[in-house]
């Protein structure tokens, strides 16, 4: 979806903390996290896979 875009994806991405465009492997890690064992005792967590784009100050 993001080739197709009218957005230059790279330039975007380099101004985001990680400094790259996040991959279909980053949210798939993350959701298999949670269907595992290791996720047994989180409750009540939003998880961002965003490469740090949204780190403002609250």
């Amino acid at each position: 979806m993001l080739r197709a875009s009218p957005v230059d994806v790279d330039a975007y991405a380099a101004t985001m903390p990680m400094k790259r465009p996040g991959k279909p492997e980053n949210v798939a890690a993350a959701c298999s996290y949670l269907a595992s064992p290791d996720a047994a005792y989180v409750t009540g967590q939003t998880i961002s896979t965003n490469g740090g784009r949204y780190m403002g100050s609250a």
